[in-house]
């Protein structure tokens, strides 16, 4: 298999590693693969235009890691705790 996005490396590991048996638990994890790289990914890597990663927007406490961490305070896991 070769892969190069990080949500269909993820996804893959949790297929064959990870015992998500229900397609729920999957749609679960495919919704925070796809969270990761749209939401968070934007927020943790502040880039030029040509891809240069600058800066970071975790400094400022974003809302989106605010929603992360809470869950995370009540679960151990995002997906099938």
């Amino acid at each position: 298999v070769e892969l190069f996005e990080s949500g269909a490396i993820l996804s893959y590991l949790a297929d064959t590693y990870g015992g998500l048996k229900t397609s729920k638990q999957r749609a679960e994890r495919n919704a925070w693969c796809m969270w990761a790289n749209a939401s968070l990914d934007p927020i943790i890597f502040i880039e030029t235009p040509e891809g240069r990663v600058i800066d970071t927007g975790l400094r400022g406490n974003p809302r989106a890691v605010q929603r992360l961490d809470a869950l995370l305070g009540k679960r151990t896991w995002l997906v099938d705790d």
